[in-house]
């Protein structure tokens, strides 16, 4: 739980510096067949109920499969309370606001790094005593396995 409050710290910052939008709102599915959500519950994400049990089907086109196994959805609110009254607000705040000049561009290729790459910057912490491999490899496997969970 100190991960997920550290990252939804920064969610909208990180968001607003890349792509010149921030983020209100954060989801997540949860599969309750496995889980009950209660990192969740206990970091006050709100609960909206239950999928209908649909997923998207691999492929070009957008479709989607009725898989029978519905999941809950949470949603935090990342300003306070404020998010749907900022949804609705007509017009959007300026900062929210873009117009086709202001579209944000894709990243060039040389910019784009791997995420292994990235985790290799962390410096060192662990004693040099037993250390088969450098901490970016189970960092890159605690990342993979968490984006790899059932949602």
């Amino acid at each position: 739980s100190r991960v997920l409050g550290l990252s939804l710290r920064r969610l909208s910052a990180d968001i607003q510096a890349v792509h010149s939008y921030p983020v209100f709102l954060a989801e997540t599915f949860v599969d309750i067949s496995k889980f009950n959500g209660t990192c969740y519950r206990a970091a006050n994400w709100c609960s909206l109920g239950l999928t209908r049990g649909f997923s998207r089907a691999s492929g070009r086109s957008v479709r989607f499969r009725h898989h029978g196994q519905p999941k809950e959805i949470f949603m935090y609110d990342l300003i306070n309370g404020n998010a749907p009254e900022a949804l609705c607000q007509e017009p959007l705040p300026t900062d929210c606001q873009t117009g086709p000049d202001q579209m944000p561009q894709p990243m060039e290729a040389p910019r784009l790094r791997s995420l292994f790459a990235l985790l290799s910057e962390i410096s060192e912490y662990r004693k040099p005593r037993g250390i088969r491999y450098g901490l970016n490899t189970p960092l890159s496997i605690a990342v993979a396995a968490l984006h790899g969970r059932p949602s």
